[in-house]
């Protein structure tokens, strides 16, 4: 999240970029390269937390990776029309704070490993 704050240009890029269908991302012999260690630190990370018990043992770097980026990337994206439909400065240093919380939340609460081995049930209203 904090990555995607500082550099607002990515955002914009990978904007372009996929509405391109990643046409120039294709032509780099780097970029791809960047998410080996990436994905060797997440998975290094997720077994650590899985042999302490802290961590759900069926966890995916990959799809961890996504939904990181995902729930950072689309807020940030999307800032300028979600600040006009819901009335509040979502780049404000305060709400990217909260934003930043609920992110880690978000992810800390799936790495958790799930009592009963399945997935966790929602309740019927």
């Amino acid at each position: 999240f904090d990555h995607f704050v500082r550099t607002p240009a990515l955002t914009r890029l990978m904007s372009v970029e996929n509405i391109h269908y990643a046409k120039y991302l294709k032509s780099s012999t780097v970029v791809r390269g960047l998410y080996a260690p990436l994905l060797a630190n997440m998975q290094s990370l997720l077994d650590r937390g899985q042999a302490e018990g802290v961590f759900r043992a069926d966890v995916d770097p990959i799809d961890l990776y996504i939904s990181i980026s995902g729930l950072a990337y689309f807020y940030l994206s999307n800032r300028y029309t979600l600040s006009w439909i819901f009335d509040q400065d979502l780049a404000a240093p305060a709400r990217l704070a909260q934003r930043k919380a609920h992110i880690v939340d978000v992810v800390l609460g799936y790495l958790r490993p799930v009592s009963g081995g399945g997935p966790i049930e929602t309740p019927s209203p």
